[in-house]
Protein backbone atom coordinates (compact mmCIF):
# COMPACT_ATOMS: atom_id res chain seq x y z
CA UNK A 1 0.00 0.00 0.00
CA UNK A 2 1.01 3.22 -1.20
CA UNK A 3 3.37 2.57 -3.34
CA UNK A 4 3.36 3.14 -7.34
CA UNK A 5 1.91 0.62 -9.05
CA UNK A 6 4.54 0.80 -12.17
CA UNK A 7 7.28 0.08 -9.71
CA UNK A 8 5.77 -2.69 -8.56
CA UNK A 9 5.23 -4.19 -11.82
CA UNK A 10 8.87 -3.06 -13.07
CA UNK A 11 10.71 -4.49 -10.19
CA UNK A 12 9.14 -7.74 -10.18
CA UNK A 13 10.04 -7.92 -14.06
CA UNK A 14 13.50 -7.36 -13.33
CA UNK A 15 13.75 -9.28 -10.61
CA UNK A 16 12.50 -12.31 -13.32
CA UNK A 17 14.91 -11.16 -15.26
CA UNK A 18 17.94 -11.57 -12.44
CA UNK A 19 16.79 -15.11 -11.47
CA UNK A 20 17.34 -16.04 -15.50
CA UNK A 21 21.44 -14.79 -15.39
CA UNK A 22 22.84 -17.85 -16.09
CA UNK A 23 20.31 -20.12 -16.19
CA UNK A 24 21.28 -21.60 -19.59
CA UNK A 25 17.91 -21.34 -20.91
CA UNK A 26 16.40 -18.25 -22.69
CA UNK A 27 13.85 -16.21 -21.46
CA UNK A 28 10.86 -13.91 -22.51
CA UNK A 29 9.40 -10.83 -21.22
CA UNK A 30 6.15 -9.55 -21.77
CA UNK A 31 5.20 -5.67 -19.96
CA UNK A 32 2.23 -4.26 -21.16
CA UNK A 33 2.72 -0.66 -19.19
CA UNK A 34 -0.20 0.85 -17.33
CA UNK A 35 1.58 4.52 -18.46
CA UNK A 36 0.60 6.58 -19.88
CA UNK A 37 -3.02 5.29 -20.59
CA UNK A 38 -5.76 6.87 -19.31
CA UNK A 39 -6.86 8.19 -16.08
CA UNK A 40 -4.09 10.44 -15.79
CA UNK A 41 -2.31 10.69 -12.97
CA UNK A 42 0.94 12.40 -11.02
CA UNK A 43 4.11 10.00 -10.69
CA UNK A 44 6.32 9.90 -7.51
CA UNK A 45 8.74 11.72 -9.65
CA UNK A 46 6.34 14.71 -10.56
CA UNK A 47 3.93 14.61 -7.73
CA UNK A 48 2.41 18.48 -7.81
CA UNK A 49 1.50 18.04 -12.12
CA UNK A 50 -1.82 19.32 -12.51
CA UNK A 51 -4.05 19.12 -15.07
CA UNK A 52 -4.04 15.92 -18.52
CA UNK A 53 -1.24 17.46 -20.13
CA UNK A 54 0.78 18.04 -17.92
CA UNK A 55 0.49 14.71 -15.80
CA UNK A 56 0.49 12.99 -19.48
CA UNK A 57 3.85 14.53 -19.69
CA UNK A 58 4.51 12.89 -16.36
CA UNK A 59 4.00 9.54 -17.04
CA UNK A 60 5.17 9.58 -19.91
CA UNK A 61 9.14 10.96 -18.42
CA UNK A 62 8.06 7.99 -15.85
CA UNK A 63 8.19 5.59 -18.95
CA UNK A 64 11.59 6.40 -19.97
CA UNK A 65 12.43 6.11 -16.37
CA UNK A 66 11.61 2.66 -16.10
CA UNK A 67 12.54 1.78 -19.38
CA UNK A 68 16.01 2.69 -18.82
CA UNK A 69 15.93 0.24 -15.84
CA UNK A 70 15.29 -2.67 -18.17
CA UNK A 71 17.94 -1.09 -20.64
CA UNK A 72 20.64 -1.27 -17.87
CA UNK A 73 19.85 -4.89 -16.79
CA UNK A 74 20.26 -6.08 -20.02
CA UNK A 75 23.84 -3.61 -20.08
CA UNK A 76 25.05 -5.56 -16.84
CA UNK A 77 25.25 -8.41 -18.85
CA UNK A 78 25.69 -12.10 -17.78
CA UNK A 79 22.96 -13.08 -19.84
CA UNK A 80 23.59 -16.65 -21.73
CA UNK A 81 22.80 -14.37 -25.12
CA UNK A 82 22.18 -11.31 -26.57
CA UNK A 83 18.94 -9.76 -25.54
CA UNK A 84 16.27 -8.24 -27.66
CA UNK A 85 14.45 -4.83 -26.51
CA UNK A 86 11.76 -4.04 -28.24
CA UNK A 87 9.51 -1.14 -27.61
CA UNK A 88 6.19 -0.05 -29.12
CA UNK A 89 2.53 0.88 -28.57
CA UNK A 90 -0.82 -0.21 -30.38
CA UNK A 91 -2.35 3.00 -30.23
CA UNK A 92 -2.26 6.80 -29.44
CA UNK A 93 -3.36 8.35 -26.27
CA UNK A 94 -6.87 9.80 -25.93
CA UNK A 95 -7.91 13.30 -23.93
CA UNK A 96 -4.67 15.41 -24.94
CA UNK A 97 -3.16 17.43 -28.02
CA UNK A 98 -0.20 17.77 -29.12
CA UNK A 99 1.93 18.89 -31.85
CA UNK A 100 3.89 17.11 -35.05
CA UNK A 101 6.13 18.82 -37.14
CA UNK A 102 4.49 22.30 -36.22
CA UNK A 103 0.78 21.00 -36.62
CA UNK A 104 -1.60 20.64 -33.76
CA UNK A 105 -3.61 16.91 -33.25
CA UNK A 106 -5.53 15.43 -31.13
CA UNK A 107 -4.81 12.09 -29.43
CA UNK A 108 -7.02 9.37 -29.71
CA UNK A 109 -6.84 5.63 -30.33
CA UNK A 110 -8.91 3.20 -32.36
CA UNK A 111 -8.80 5.88 -35.30
CA UNK A 112 -8.63 5.76 -38.87
CA UNK A 113 -5.99 8.69 -39.72
CA UNK A 114 -2.22 7.47 -39.83
CA UNK A 115 -0.88 10.54 -36.99
CA UNK A 116 -3.32 9.49 -34.03
CA UNK A 117 -4.48 6.49 -34.73
CA UNK A 118 -2.44 4.17 -36.46
CA UNK A 119 1.29 4.83 -36.83
CA UNK A 120 2.95 4.05 -34.17
CA UNK A 121 7.15 4.13 -32.91
CA UNK A 122 8.74 0.51 -33.28
CA UNK A 123 11.68 0.58 -31.23
CA UNK A 124 14.31 -2.27 -31.43
CA UNK A 125 17.49 -2.32 -29.37
CA UNK A 126 20.03 -5.12 -28.83
CA UNK A 127 23.80 -5.16 -28.27
CA UNK A 128 25.53 -7.07 -30.54
CA UNK A 129 22.51 -8.35 -32.26
CA UNK A 130 20.70 -5.50 -33.77
CA UNK A 131 22.97 -2.76 -35.77
CA UNK A 132 22.44 0.25 -34.21
CA UNK A 133 22.14 3.86 -35.87
CA UNK A 134 19.00 3.29 -37.96
CA UNK A 135 16.01 4.33 -38.78
CA UNK A 136 12.89 3.07 -40.91
CA UNK A 137 9.31 3.67 -42.48
CA UNK A 138 9.37 0.18 -43.43
CA UNK A 139 5.71 -1.19 -42.17
CA UNK A 140 4.88 -3.71 -39.72
CA UNK A 141 2.37 -4.74 -37.15
CA UNK A 142 1.73 -6.48 -33.60
CA UNK A 143 1.08 -9.68 -36.04
CA UNK A 144 4.46 -9.78 -36.67
CA UNK A 145 5.65 -10.06 -33.25
CA UNK A 146 5.11 -13.59 -33.05
CA UNK A 147 6.69 -14.86 -36.32
CA UNK A 148 9.77 -12.67 -35.50
CA UNK A 149 10.14 -14.14 -32.00
CA UNK A 150 9.78 -17.42 -32.99
CA UNK A 151 12.55 -17.44 -35.69
CA UNK A 152 15.15 -15.61 -33.51
CA UNK A 153 14.38 -18.08 -30.99
CA UNK A 154 14.96 -20.75 -33.24
CA UNK A 155 11.20 -22.19 -32.28
CA UNK A 156 8.57 -23.43 -35.40
CA UNK A 157 5.13 -22.22 -34.79
CA UNK A 158 2.72 -24.87 -35.03
CA UNK A 159 0.25 -25.17 -38.21
CA UNK A 160 -2.33 -27.18 -39.13
CA UNK A 161 -6.64 -25.74 -39.22
CA UNK A 162 -7.66 -22.86 -37.36
CA UNK A 163 -3.40 -22.03 -37.12
CA UNK A 164 -2.87 -19.98 -39.36
CA UNK A 165 -0.69 -16.65 -38.80
CA UNK A 166 -1.47 -13.45 -40.73
CA UNK A 167 2.12 -11.93 -39.43
CA UNK A 168 5.31 -12.35 -41.00
CA UNK A 169 8.36 -12.94 -39.56
CA UNK A 170 10.76 -9.17 -39.95
CA UNK A 171 13.85 -11.09 -37.88
CA UNK A 172 16.22 -10.24 -40.68
CA UNK A 173 15.19 -6.23 -41.07
CA UNK A 174 15.60 -6.33 -36.79
CA UNK A 175 19.31 -7.97 -37.48
CA UNK A 176 20.25 -5.81 -40.41
CA UNK A 177 20.52 -8.48 -43.08
CA UNK A 178 17.62 -6.53 -45.36
CA UNK A 179 16.35 -2.87 -45.81
CA UNK A 180 13.16 -3.86 -46.03
CA UNK A 181 10.64 -6.26 -44.16
CA UNK A 182 8.26 -8.64 -46.19
CA UNK A 183 5.08 -6.81 -45.46
CA UNK A 184 3.46 -5.71 -48.33
CA UNK A 185 0.51 -3.99 -46.71
CA UNK A 186 -1.08 -3.77 -43.20
CA UNK A 187 -4.63 -3.23 -41.98
CA UNK A 188 -6.01 -1.50 -39.16
CA UNK A 189 -9.27 -1.44 -37.85
CA UNK A 190 -11.41 1.41 -36.47
CA UNK A 191 -13.65 1.19 -33.39
CA UNK A 192 -16.92 -0.71 -33.18
CA UNK A 193 -19.35 -1.70 -30.23
CA UNK A 194 -19.99 -6.02 -29.75
CA UNK A 195 -22.15 -7.83 -27.40
CA UNK A 196 -21.00 -11.11 -25.36
CA UNK A 197 -23.21 -13.66 -27.00
CA UNK A 198 -22.57 -18.11 -25.47
CA UNK A 199 -18.72 -17.69 -25.14
CA UNK A 200 -18.10 -15.10 -28.39
CA UNK A 201 -17.62 -10.91 -28.98
CA UNK A 202 -19.77 -10.91 -31.43
CA UNK A 203 -19.35 -7.35 -33.54
CA UNK A 204 -22.51 -5.51 -33.79
CA UNK A 205 -21.46 -4.55 -37.68
CA UNK A 206 -20.82 -7.49 -40.11
CA UNK A 207 -18.01 -5.87 -41.28
CA UNK A 208 -15.76 -3.29 -39.48
CA UNK A 209 -14.66 0.16 -41.22
CA UNK A 210 -10.34 -0.18 -41.35
CA UNK A 211 -7.48 1.34 -43.37
CA UNK A 212 -5.34 -0.57 -45.15
CA UNK A 213 -1.71 0.73 -46.27
CA UNK A 214 1.30 -0.21 -47.78
CA UNK A 215 4.63 2.08 -47.73
CA UNK A 216 3.42 4.40 -49.67
CA UNK A 217 -0.28 4.38 -50.56
CA UNK A 218 -3.73 3.67 -48.21
CA UNK A 219 -7.19 3.36 -48.28
CA UNK A 220 -10.44 4.10 -46.01
CA UNK A 221 -12.99 1.60 -46.07
CA UNK A 222 -16.49 1.77 -44.24
CA UNK A 223 -19.02 -0.59 -43.36
CA UNK A 224 -20.32 -1.38 -46.74
CA UNK A 225 -16.59 -2.98 -47.89
CA UNK A 226 -16.84 0.84 -49.83
CA UNK A 227 -13.44 2.29 -50.17
CA UNK A 228 -14.20 5.97 -49.48
CA UNK A 229 -10.72 7.78 -49.41
CA UNK A 230 -6.94 7.36 -50.75
CA UNK A 231 -3.97 8.97 -49.06
CA UNK A 232 -0.76 9.40 -50.19
CA UNK A 233 0.82 9.21 -47.34
CA UNK A 234 4.44 9.49 -48.13
CA UNK A 235 3.95 13.20 -49.22
CA UNK A 236 0.80 13.73 -47.25
CA UNK A 237 1.12 12.54 -43.75
CA UNK A 238 -2.04 14.33 -42.82
CA UNK A 239 -4.12 12.42 -45.09
CA UNK A 240 -5.76 16.27 -46.23
CA UNK A 241 -5.94 15.64 -49.84
CA UNK A 242 -7.89 12.57 -50.79
CA UNK A 243 -7.57 11.37 -53.98
CA UNK A 244 -10.11 8.87 -54.69
CA UNK A 245 -10.94 10.50 -58.11
CA UNK A 246 -7.74 11.28 -59.00
CA UNK A 247 -6.55 10.68 -62.51
CA UNK A 248 -3.28 10.35 -61.51
CA UNK A 249 -2.39 6.90 -63.11
CA UNK A 250 0.22 5.90 -59.95
CA UNK A 251 -2.55 6.74 -57.83
CA UNK A 252 -5.18 4.53 -59.41
CA UNK A 253 -2.90 1.26 -59.69
CA UNK A 254 -2.54 1.98 -55.93
CA UNK A 255 -6.06 2.17 -55.75
CA UNK A 256 -6.29 -0.95 -58.16
CA UNK A 257 -3.70 -2.69 -55.61
CA UNK A 258 -4.78 -1.74 -52.27
CA UNK A 259 -8.47 -2.88 -53.53
CA UNK A 260 -7.62 -6.54 -54.06
CA UNK A 261 -6.03 -7.02 -51.21
CA UNK A 262 -10.16 -5.82 -49.56
CA UNK A 263 -10.94 -8.29 -51.35
CA UNK A 264 -9.47 -11.25 -50.36
CA UNK A 265 -11.04 -10.49 -46.69
CA UNK A 266 -14.06 -12.03 -45.21
CA UNK A 267 -17.41 -10.98 -45.96
CA UNK A 268 -18.23 -10.77 -42.05
CA UNK A 269 -15.50 -10.32 -39.55
CA UNK A 270 -15.06 -13.23 -37.11
CA UNK A 271 -16.21 -13.41 -33.73
CA UNK A 272 -13.06 -14.13 -31.13
CA UNK A 273 -13.86 -16.79 -28.40
CA UNK A 274 -13.47 -15.18 -24.50
CA UNK A 275 -13.79 -16.73 -20.95
CA UNK A 276 -14.13 -13.80 -19.00
CA UNK A 277 -11.83 -13.93 -15.93
CA UNK A 278 -13.87 -14.27 -12.48
CA UNK A 279 -14.35 -11.81 -10.13
CA UNK A 280 -11.08 -10.76 -7.98
CA UNK A 281 -10.29 -9.63 -4.70
CA UNK A 282 -8.82 -6.91 -5.99
CA UNK A 283 -11.17 -5.53 -8.18
CA UNK A 284 -12.28 -2.03 -7.86
CA UNK A 285 -15.69 -0.05 -8.55
CA UNK A 286 -15.44 3.45 -9.95
CA UNK A 287 -17.76 6.01 -9.31
CA UNK A 288 -16.45 7.64 -13.12
CA UNK A 289 -17.68 4.25 -14.86
CA UNK A 290 -21.15 4.87 -13.48
CA UNK A 291 -20.87 8.68 -15.23
CA UNK A 292 -19.68 7.83 -18.06
CA UNK A 293 -22.18 4.92 -18.95
CA UNK A 294 -24.89 7.35 -17.48
CA UNK A 295 -23.77 9.89 -19.81
CA UNK A 296 -23.10 8.13 -22.65
CA UNK A 297 -26.54 6.28 -22.48
CA UNK A 298 -28.11 10.14 -22.27
CA UNK A 299 -26.26 11.06 -25.64
CA UNK A 300 -27.75 7.71 -27.38
CA UNK A 301 -30.92 8.16 -26.29
CA UNK A 302 -31.01 11.88 -27.28
CA UNK A 303 -29.91 10.94 -30.77
CA UNK A 304 -32.61 8.15 -31.23
CA UNK A 305 -35.58 9.72 -29.67
CA UNK A 306 -35.65 13.27 -28.38
CA UNK A 307 -35.18 14.38 -24.95
CA UNK A 308 -33.38 11.90 -22.94
CA UNK A 309 -35.36 13.12 -19.17
CA UNK A 310 -38.32 11.52 -20.82
CA UNK A 311 -36.60 8.40 -20.03
CA UNK A 312 -35.91 6.75 -16.47
CA UNK A 313 -32.57 5.19 -16.39
CA UNK A 314 -32.55 2.93 -13.08
CA UNK A 315 -30.21 0.26 -12.67
CA UNK A 316 -31.97 -2.12 -14.72
CA UNK A 317 -32.33 0.13 -17.32
CA UNK A 318 -28.70 0.62 -17.32
CA UNK A 319 -27.67 -2.99 -17.50
CA UNK A 320 -29.80 -4.02 -20.21
CA UNK A 321 -27.97 -1.16 -22.16
CA UNK A 322 -24.66 -1.80 -20.98
CA UNK A 323 -25.20 -5.91 -22.12
CA UNK A 324 -26.41 -5.18 -25.61
CA UNK A 325 -24.06 -2.36 -26.20
CA UNK A 326 -20.44 -3.19 -24.77
CA UNK A 327 -20.37 -6.68 -24.14
CA UNK A 328 -21.11 -6.32 -20.92
CA UNK A 329 -21.06 -9.20 -18.32
CA UNK A 330 -23.25 -9.73 -15.44
CA UNK A 331 -21.51 -12.73 -14.16
CA UNK A 332 -17.84 -11.27 -14.36
CA UNK A 333 -19.10 -7.46 -13.48
CA UNK A 334 -21.77 -7.91 -10.96
CA UNK A 335 -21.64 -4.83 -8.82
CA UNK A 336 -19.50 -2.86 -11.29
CA UNK A 337 -22.27 -0.81 -12.42
CA UNK A 338 -24.58 0.58 -9.65
CA UNK A 339 -27.04 3.03 -10.56
CA UNK A 340 -26.63 6.43 -12.40
CA UNK A 341 -25.90 8.99 -10.25
CA UNK A 342 -28.83 10.66 -8.06
CA UNK A 343 -30.61 7.95 -8.52
CA UNK A 344 -31.29 4.84 -6.60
Amino acid sequence: EGEFGPDIYTQYLLDFMEQNKGAGEPFFVYYAMALPHTPFVATPDEPDAEGNLAKHKAMTRYIDKLTGKFLDKVREGDFDRPTLVIFTTDNGTTGIRGTIHGRKVRGGKMRMDEITGTAMPYIAWGPGLVPGGRESHQITDEADVLPTFAELAGATIPGGPGREVDGKSIAPFLLGETDETPREWILSMGEGQASFENGYVVPQVPFRHRVIRDNRWKIWVNHDREVTRLYDIKNDPFEDENLINSDDPEAQRALARLQQVLDTMPEQDQAPRYQPMPPQPWDRHFGWVNQLADQRLRQDLKQQAGDPADYDLDRDHLRRELRRRDAYDPERFPKRFGPPKGRE
